[in-house]
Order: structure tokens, then C-alpha cells, then sequence
């Protein structure tokens, strides 16, 4: 799902059936950089949303400020600011920090070693990655009003990456 698991403890924390399905589990979760998330994000949404969004800097650049400007980078759920959850919820819960659903992980595992960690972990291979998406966008498309940005909203990103 896309609702993060320390959310559903706040609204659900009442739940026989909720606490019961967690209790014992060991959980894992994988954490991307901020910044490949931001960009993976505008090539998904330009793919399957908005295919007339140029394949560009620019383009990515102010795509990215649109729909980050608002976020407030202290938001809490438990607070339950309608307004406030209806920004972070937007394109279906795609820009909440990671952090939110790594809060309730046991285990985090950077993506840059997730070949690694399935391997040591489970004896599983993976083949190399093939992106269908024909948009060559890097990090490198992303200036500094965007890194800046991106850098107040997902803060809390950075100290597990």
C-alpha cells in the first residue's frame, strides 16, 4: 500500500486484528535517494499521467517546485490537519517521505544495496535493472532552487541514506 504502517498504528492503534497482524514480524523497507526519487517521480508521472511533459531540465525542475512548494517539512499525521494531509497525499501518497514509512521498519536497506542484501539474505540474484522509460533525465537536471527544496522537505530522507 501506499499509506505508511505508523499511520495506520495512529488510526487503527485500537485494532485487535491490526496489532495482531504486525506482532512478531520482522518488517523490512528499502530507502531511496531523495533525489532519484524526485526524478524517477517526474519520468513516472510524464509516462503515465502527462506524456506532453518535455523531456527536460526545466521541465523537470518546475514540475518538481509545483509540487513540492507547499509541503511543510514538520507535517505530522497525528495532527489531523485536513488541509495540510490533502498536500501530502497528492498523486497518491507519491511525495511522502520515506521517513514516514521507515519509522515503523526493522530492517532498512539503501536500494544501492538491495542486490546485496537479497543475496545475503535470501540467496536471490536479481538481473540488471532495464528502464522502459525513454526520459535520460539524471540528478544532474535538478538546480539548486529544486535541491534546496527538496532538501527542506525530505530532511528526515537524508539520515537514513
Amino acid at each position: 500500500g501506499h499509506v505508511p504502517p505508523i499511520w495506520l498504528h495512529h488510526y487503527l492503534s485500537e485494532s485487535e486484528a491490526t496489532r495482531q497482524y504486525f506482532e512478531g514480524k520482522t518488517t523490512f523497507c528499502f530507502i531511496r535517494s531523495p533525489f532519484d526519487r524526485a526524478v524517477s517521480e517526474f519520468k513516472y508521472h510524464r509516462k503515465g499521467y502527462a506524456p506532453s511533459l518535455k523531456c527536460n531540465s526545466a521541465t523537470l525542475n518546475k514540475f518538481l517546485q509545483s509540487k513540492l512548494k507547499d509541503y511543510d517539512a514538520n507535517f505530522d499525521p497525528r495532527n489531523n490537519n485536513t488541509e495540510e494531509t490533502k498536500i501530502f497525499i497528492q498523486d497518491d501518497c507519491h511525495y511522502i517521505p520515506q521517513s514516514f514509512y521507515l519509522q515503523s521498519c526493522d530492517i532498512k536497506i539503501r536500494t544501492h544495496d538491495i542486490d546485496e542484501w537479497l543475496h545475503d539474505s535470501f540467496n536471490i540474484s536479481l538481473g540488471k535493472h532495464q528502464n522502459a522509460n525513454k526520459c535520460s533525465l539524471t540528478v544532474a537536471g535538478l538546480n539548486d532552487v529544486t535541491l534546496s527544496l527538496l532538501h527542506t522537505v525530505y530532511q528526515n530522507d537524508f539520515q537514513y541514506f
